[in-house]
């Protein structure tokens, strides 16, 4: 893995100094994932080789913690820094021992992750609103202590418009909050609005700042990218609008613009009969409704690494890639936590006489049975191989020789005849694996791939759901994707009961033919039709932070993956 460099910033005694990176990341079967990485650090004392150091670890640790969550990545990449300078410290005399403090901002999709450790700030700048956390200011630069510090982790969207601005070694006066504002608002581009915000919060020396901007339209890079000094063109979006060349002023004929007038009096007669179309009764119409979450499972640590949940006939399923297990708990218990008893699967278990054992399971899905049938859960482990679990909780691995073919797994899905859905981003295809006498056959059906969808983008799907006869699919980017039967890609331009674009953060069938989404900027989730019609939102303050979600299979209970465990909604009658 190539070493990111500090940003060249003017030389002083502890001067701060950070990185940007930009990596797309890929552990097979899981699909890649492009993570931009922002580090910025306020050492007490200088020292060249131990800032770079500090670098390697922190975004080491980051890109290392692939199947963690986002807020725990930035955790450990802040952590990081702290044990390489207690490490130092414990070598040195005390005069050379160095503390600093530090920011960490994980960029996925349009979402922000921080961590922030002492002295240190973030800011968003959204809409003409400014929101921001900052880190405990008791200890100035608790990294390198002897106790572990303080993370204080913050998580925000980052939209098209907005700014990030991570801030170390700053002044902070009665009007700092009021200049940050205006020069995030009115600086014509990033490096504009660091060069003004180190200065404007600095005293003696600057401030350290990176300021950051949503990703390029696509910032899918297949290696690390690194920022240095003010060299925002290739890694970062420029806020100046381009200014178009003013041609000399031309005379008209009449048959130059009688063309478009007459084309807007056109669009006028639309627009009006549109307006004046009466609602048919019964028509169903976007509402907002409160809702009480309740919480099923508190995972406490372990939520972190806690993936992807399953709900089935008689149990709710979670996915830990940390312990590597596979666990079931009881559809209508509250409260509940993992225990020997809800272990299902994990690695290493055995999985017939032959000694052959169960690899690290990385994806879920619950198949159901024909008609009133029970269904089975299917598990996919790191070797490949496939494993269903019965009704009697046994573990039968299915002969599956295709696997050896399959070069990354970007989503798992289950059709309404209880087939696998398995989406492989690497060969660009979909395939659907039937089921016989409830066991998946190694027949597999293709249903898509490049040459019948040449515009869908597979290597950025994160989610697959079948909702009556179409396939939805769920992008990296929050985007949701409706797919005919010919292949044809039929974006969803889905929005709030406010009027607001809505970004994705989890996807699942309704049961009754439409889909429910979750929306972490509104903390809702918000009922549609396939065409992409909002039919009502419900919302909770709990469902701020939904990863993953699924929908008891009589569509009466919605179950939504949070970070400190799985909450149960029971849905409204309509």
């Amino acid at each position: 893995m190539s070493v990111a460099q500090p940003v060249q910033r003017p030389a002083a005694l502890g001067t701060p100094f950070g990185a940007m990176v930009t990596r797309q990341l890929s552990m097979w079967p899981f699909a890649a994932r492009v993570a931009r990485l922002c580090l910025l650090l306020d050492p007490s004392m200088a020292d060249q080789a131990l800032r770079n150091g500090l670098l390697r670890a922190m975004q080491q640790a980051y890109f290392g913690s692939d199947g963690y969550s986002q807020t725990r990545a930035v955790r450990e990449a802040a952590l990081a820094a702290h044990y390489v300078l207690r490490h130092h410290n414990r070598d040195v005399l005390p005069m050379e021992q160095v503390n600093a403090a530090a920011v960490v901002a994980a960029v996925r999709g349009e979402v922000a992750f921080v961590a922030l450790a002492g002295h240190a700030a973030a800011f968003a700048w959204r809409a003409g609103e400014l929101t921001g956390q900052r880190g405990l200011p008791r200890q100035p630069r608790p990294l390198g202590l002897e106790q572990d510090p303080v993370i204080t982790l913050w998580r925000t969207p980052l939209r098209d418009g907005d700014r990030l601005a991570l801030v170390c070694g700053a002044t902070w006066r009665p009007d700092s909050q009021r200049a940050i504002e205006k020069i995030l608002a009115e600086a014509p581009s990033t490096p504009s609005a660091e060069d003004q915000l180190a200065e404007v919060l600095g005293d003696a020396r600057p401030a350290g700042v990176l300021v950051v901007a949503p990703a390029s339209p696509n910032p899918r890079v297949p290696q690390l990218r690194l920022l240095a000094g003010h060299d925002h063109a290739e890694a970062t979006v420029d806020d100046t609008p381009a200014v178009p060349t003013v041609p000399g002023r031309q005379r008209l004929s009449p048959g130059r613009w009688i063309v478009p007038l007459l084309g807007l009096i056109l669009l006028a007669m639309i627009a009006l009969a549109t307006l004046a179309i009466v609602p048919q009764p019964g028509a169903l119409a976007s509402h907002v409704e409160g809702v009480s979450p309740r919480m099923a499972i508190r995972l406490g640590s372990s939520a972190d690494n806690v993936v992807d949940l399953a709900v089935g006939d008689a149990a709710l399923y979670t996915l830990d890639v940390g312990e590597g297990a596979v666990r079931a708990f009881s559809l209508d218990g509250l409260e509940q936590q993992p225990a020997p008893e809800t272990l299902l699967a994990r690695a290493g278990m055995s999985l017939d006489s032959l000694g052959r054992q169960l690899a690290l399971p990385v994806a879920i899905e619950y198949l159901p049975g024909p008609r009133h049938e029970p269904g089975s859960l299917a598990i996919v482990d790191q070797s490949r191989a496939l494993v269903q679990v019965g009704d009697d909780r046994a573990l039968s691995e299915e002969a599956m020789p295709t696997s050896a073919e399959w070069q990354q797994l970007g989503a798992l899905g289950s059709g309404a005849t209880g087939e696998l859905l398995f989406l492989d981003s690497g060969a660009r295809q979909i395939l659907a694996y039937p089921a016989l006498n409830h066991a998946l056959v190694d027949t597999p059906r293709l249903i898509l791939d490049a040459s019948s969808a040449p515009r869908l983008p597979f290597d950025q799907v994160a989610q697959i759901v079948s909702a009556g006869e179409s396939l939805v699919l769920r992008l990296d980017d929050g985007s949701v994707h409706r797919l005919g039967a010919n292949g044809a890609d039929q974006p969803l331009a889905l929005r709030s009961a406010d009027a607001s674009p809505l970004s994705t953060s989890a996807l699942a069938a309704d049961r009754t033919g439409g889909l429910y989404l979750a929306d972490p900027s509104h903390a809702s989730i918000v009922q549609t039709s396939l065409d992409g019609t909002v039919l009502r939102e419900m919302r909770a303050p709990e469902l701020a932070g939904v990863r993953a979600m699924d929908v008891s299979l009589d569509g009466h209970r919605l179950y939504a993956l949070v970070d400190s465990g799985v909450l149960v909604v029971d849905i409204p009658a309509e």
